[in-house]
Order: structure tokens, then sequence, then C-alpha cells
């Protein structure tokens, strides 16, 4: 680290969900310069349950003693509130829109998902202006179900992808649509499933921020725990989106995907689901090149026959 980027005055880290990142914070611990840098790493509990929220909570509300006391600033409550009754109204409107989704055709692209997390997490501008951006993302695709067609091309397989995408997936879903008309109606990124936190005091609002990242945050909410988590949210977006197919990336980064795509498979099968798992690295593309990737999933497409839309056979009495 030390070289290549500039030295933070203090680091935060956590314990789960990848792999990549416990690792991460011990190669930090033996950098020369970094290793001296005050850090904190969030320890996630491995149940998600009342006792797990407050645990979280607790270490949320020591990783602000924890700045407070390495930086010299103190936790505004008031901004605080404020940020968090932004955010709650940009997660409402990405759940209004992930509703317009569900239609036949889905309006719009399917990296538009990713840029929904990017929008409202990774950016971290909790803004009225971010707001906006939901509002007319919301607006734009509720002229498209209107119009009854998709932005891009015309849909005819609607895909669940069921992982975080990889640097190189914008192309490879561009190539599904204009190729095969398969649109990713939803994936683990675009799956807003929050809830609004209370926000009548810190008590509330720390507890509703463990809560958010325990069960609603993509891969801590889907991946941490027991596989039931993964499983049953996969189910209700195959029953929601009424999608023809999953597609498991098989992220090398995630050790679990292994077991994770069989448990998966096994599942859509009982569904009547079609379920191609690959295996492929979503930041090296060396391990699986785009190409291999495209050959896979054309041999998937046609040997399953998905422009038939098999969405019909879904069984709605297998539970999960």
């Amino acid at each position: 680290a030390s070289g290549t980027l500039p030295t933070p005055n203090v680091l935060i880290g956590a314990t789960h969900a990848c792999d990549s990142l416990p690792y991460a914070m011990q190669l930090v611990g033996h950098d020369k310069v970094w290793s001296k840098v005050p850090m904190f790493a969030l320890d996630g509990p491995w149940v998600k349950n009342d006792m797990g929220m407050d645990y979280y909570a607790s270490e949320i509300r020591r990783l602000v003693e924890f700045l407070e006391k390495n930086t010299g600033l103190k936790l505004d409550i008031n901004r605080l509130r404020e940020t968090i009754e932004e955010s709650n109204r940009q997660l409402a409107l990405w759940g209004e829109y992930n509703e317009l989704r569900r239609v036949i055709p889905c309006p719009h692209s399917s990296n538009v998902l990713a840029t929904l997390f990017v929008m409202h997490q990774l950016a971290g501008d909790f803004s009225p202006k971010r707001t906006e951006w939901f509002k007319n993302l919301v607006v734009d695709a509720e002229k498209y179900v209107r119009a009854g067609k998709n932005k891009v091309c015309e849909e005819k397989i609607r895909v669940m992808w069921g992982d975080i995408e990889g640097v190189w997936t914008m192309e490879l879903f561009d190539w599904m649509e204009q190729a095969f008309g398969a649109v990713v109606s939803m994936d683990m990124l675009g799956d807003c499933n929050y809830k609004p936190i209370d926000t009548t005091n810190l008590d509330t609002m720390l507890r509703g921020i463990a809560e958010r990242l325990l069960f609603h945050v993509p891969m801590l909410g889907q991946l941490q725990g027991e596989f039931s988590y993964y499983l049953n949210r996969m189910a209700q977006i195959i029953r929601d989106y009424k999608v023809d197919c999953c597609i498991i990336p098989g992220h090398i980064g995630h050790k679990d995907a292994g077991v994770m795509g069989s448990l998966a498979k096994e599942m859509c099968r009982d569904m009547g689901i079609p379920c191609l798992v690959l295996q492929c690295d979503i930041y090296d593309v060396r391990v699986t090149p785009v190409e291999v990737l495209k050959e896979k999933i054309t041999t998937f497409f046609e040997t399953m026959d998905l422009e038939s839309k098999l969405s019909s056979l879904i069984d709605p009495n297998v539970k999960y």
C-alpha cells in the first residue's frame, strides 16, 4: 500500500463478508508505513437475529468512538439524521424502480442495476440532487412501461444474475441484450430490499445501520451467514421477476461460490428454471475471458431453448 496510495489518517475495514477483506487488513498490518496508521475492523456476527444486530450496532458505536478519538472530530447527530433521511428517500425510490423492472418487458437495460448501487452507496452522496436522479430514473422507466417496450432491445429472455457484476459485465450484458434479447431483470447489486432507518435517536439510527448492513446491503445481505438467506432471496426474485433462467458467475473470490452454485442449481431445478453456473473472476478477465463466457452462455441459451419463455414453468408450490 505505501508508495502507491496516500497514507491515510485512519483505516477502517471489516472481518466479513468476502475473504479479501480480512486478508487485506492483515496485509496492511504488515506494511512498513500503513501498519502505523490507527486501524479499526468492524466485526460482523455470523447469525442474523436481534442479538446479532445488537452486537453489530455496538461495533458501529465503537467505530464512532474510534473516529472521534483519532480525528479529533465529534459525531454530528443532526447531520447523521439528515443523511439517513435522504438515504431513506433514495431507497424508497429505488424500491419503486425495482417494481417497474418486474414488468414484462423490463423497461431498462441490465447495466442500470449496478449503476443504482454505485449511485446510492459507492458515490457517497446522499444529497437531494442524488435523490432527484432516482426520481428521474423512475419517471423514465414508467415511460417505457407505458409504451410496453424495453429501452435498448426487444426482450426475449429474462435473466437473474446470481452474484455481483464484474468489471467486464457491461460488455457481456450489452452483448446478451443485442445477441439474444436477454435482459438481466434483477441481480445481487440491484436487489433493493431495504427498510427505512428510524431516526428518532442515536440508538435507533445505529441499530438501523446495523440491520441494513447485515440484511440488505449486497453480499452481506445475501451471503453473510447461512445459505438459506441467499437461496430464499433468489427464489423470491425468480417468482417476482418471472425470470426464464439464472446465471451464477461463480466468482473465485467468493470461496462459497462452488457450494452456492451447486445449491442454487438444485433449487432452480426444483422450480423448473434452467441455471448456468460459471467460473470467473470479477476483476481479472484472464481467469475466464469474456469470449469464453459468451460461448458458454450461447450454448446455454440455445440448449435450453430459452427464447420460448420458460418462466411459465415456475412451480409456485416449491417453497424455499
